[in-house]
């Protein structure tokens, strides 16, 4: 148990160091919450609000209307809306950190220093994952609930002549909803991106400092000029675009709502919902597990290897 206690503190103190030596994990999000803030207020002074339709009706048509239905849909795509902004805002944080995190300790020469400490390979390389893997989102959905708490307000005070209906707005049903989606998308996201974060942490610990291998200037530039040959290759040999579809659905969540998602809808207006024993039994599912699990054993061991190939 003491064993296990001392492997806790000392993972916490890495993800602490890491957090602390990259501050766009925190700033990212804060960054944008700070401007969504500042739109939401400046839409509140403005004499001339921006109106959304939903389903063909404005939001005074919209509060207006004795079915409840569209209210809670419309919440729920706004609230949403908000959420899916701060999602695609920690992927594209978990891309460029991932793909420089192995590689950056190398060119600063601080591996040298860390390798002096009591920290094996394997312990900074999950470190670095958790922070890309879990952490990062964590810090969006943290930052995304409050500037949706807090945009909802501007919300209520631009429509507060419509009493009954905020209080639709602010029913438990569509908080609970959106909570409960938030989280099941955070989840979800976690494991789908997981084989992604894998797969650049062992680019970023193998691409050599130099020699005939360094083809770009950054472990990003090498993933990108990879996966574009790569892409060529197939198309011209093969006459297929197996590599371009697992890319795009994994990297650019194709893939993602047909196994996470299902169609849904609050009275005639489509919304979505959560499709936890699909995402469960999906082969790319699991199969990005074990990518996932090869390619962080492999950064392992190319870190391992580091000081020898420079």
């Amino acid at each position: 148990m003491k064993v296990i206690t001392q492997r806790y503190v000392q993972m916490a103190w890495l993800v602490r160091r890491e957090i602390w030596e990259h501050r766009m994990v925190v700033g990212g999000p804060l960054l944008l919450a700070i401007v969504l803030v500042a739109t939401g207020l400046i839409s509140f002074f403005s004499p001339s609000h921006t109106m959304i339709d939903v389903n063909g009706m404005t939001p005074a048509q919209l509060l207006n209307t004795s079915d409840l239905a569209p209210i809670r849909a419309g919440a729920l795509l706004f609230l949403g809306a908000i959420g899916l902004l701060f999602l695609s805002i920690a992927n594209a944080l978990q891309f460029f950190y991932s793909a420089d995190a192995l590689f950056a300790e190398r060119t600063e020469r601080t591996i040298l220093f860390w390798k002096s400490m009591p920290v094996s390979d394997l312990e900074t390389v999950l470190s670095k994952f958790l922070v890309a893997g879990v952490v990062m989102p964590c810090v969006a959905l943290l930052a995304a609930l409050i500037t949706q708490i807090f945009l909802a307000a501007v919300v209520s005070l631009q429509f507060r002549e419509f009493p009954e209906a905020l209080s639709v707005f602010w029913s438990p049903w569509v908080w609970g909803n959106l909570i409960g989606l938030s989280f099941y998308m955070l989840i979800t996201t976690m494991i789908w991106f997981a084989p992604v974060i894998g797969s650049l942490l062992l680019l970023s610990a193998w691409v050599p400092l130099s020699g005939p291998m360094r083809l770009g200037r950054s472990p990003i530039q090498l993933a990108i000029l990879i996966s574009v040959v790569l892409v060529i290759v197939e198309k011209l040999i093969f006459h297929t675009t197996i590599i371009y579809n697992l890319l795009i659905d994994r990297i650019g969540f194709r893939g993602y709502p047909a196994a996470a998602l299902v169609n849904s809808s609050v009275g005639d207006i489509p919304t979505i919902g959560m499709a936890p024993m699909t995402f469960m039994t999906s082969a790319s599912v699991w199969v990005g597990l074990l990518v996932a699990a090869l390619t962080i054993t492999a950064a392992v061991y190319c870190r391992r290897l580091s000081e020898s190939r420079g």
